[in-house]
């Protein structure tokens, strides 16, 4: 109807006014535009005002972008000379990692979160080919549906990447999985991983890495409870229920 029609309208140009308020107040070529639902038009009018204000730094977190969405956007990117691009909390899924995935090299992105956007094995995979020779030092993937197989994908590309901090946590991943990723690492520009929330028991972990001599020379932190487990030193554990392992160069 001409009223639907109407309030659709009228929604779409006071976010863009929200947009133009948002990045005329950018500071240090940062962009906080997280929270603004961005519709396809929205999208569409967001790049060349990104660029005009010579943005280096954008959040994107929480503005509804589905896969559909966010490609209207990524044809941009590689002129936007964008050096951080947060996309938290969206609902990107699989399609929308491989969509990302697909850009990545044409790109001067160096740090990228994709947390909480649904994104399975599959699309890791996919994300995994776009991350090998791109800019990419920086790589969050919390909250995710990522299990073993994705980190049997992400080994495979992950030494041809300049990935040094890898996020993770809370996705699907098993003490099978983890094994696989630490044993690699060494082999990586990676200095920094974490990996919170197994199903697996801190224990566990700490039984694999005395049991791997590749892991085993490298110093790295368990996260999960109070008591020194004397292995590459130095491991912590601060909470049983929850296992992050950070791993560190000395």
């Amino acid at each position: 109807s001409t009223w639907g029609t109407s309030v659709k309208f009228e929604h779409s140009q006071s976010v863009m006014r929200g947009l133009d308020r948002a990045i005329a107040l950018a500071t240090q070529n940062t962009a906080n535009l997280s929270g603004i639902e961005l519709n396809d038009t929205n999208l569409v009018d967001l790049a060349p005002k990104l660029k005009a204000a010579h943005i280096a730094h954008l959040d994107l977190g929480y503005c509804s972008l589905s896969h559909s969405r966010i490609k209207l956007l990524l044809p941009h990117l590689p002129s936007l000379e964008l050096k951080t691009l947060l996309l938290t909390g969206n609902t990107l899924g699989d399609r929308g990692a491989a969509h990302i995935g697909a850009i990545l090299k044409q790109t001067s992105i160096e740090k990228l979160s994709l947390e909480s956007n649904g994104i399975s094995s599959a699309g890791l995979k996919a994300l995994a080919e776009g991350l090998r020779d791109s800019s990419v030092r920086n790589l969050n993937l919390w909250g995710n549906r990522i299990d073993d197989v994705g980190i049997a994908s992400l080994c495979d590309h992950l030494p041809y990447t300049r990935i040094l901090t890898l996020n993770l946590d809370c996705n699907k991943i098993t003490i099978q999985g983890a094994t696989q990723l630490l044993k690699l690492i060494p082999n990586t520009n990676v200095s920094d991983i974490s990996l919170h929330g197994f199903a697996d028991t801190s224990e566990a972990l700490t039984a694999a890495a005395n049991n791997n001599r590749a892991i085993k020379k490298w110093p790295f932190f368990l996260l999960g409870t109070h008591k020194r487990v004397g292995i590459a030193s130095p491991i912590r554990v601060l909470n049983e229920d929850i296992l992050t392992v950070m791993w560190r160069y000395l």
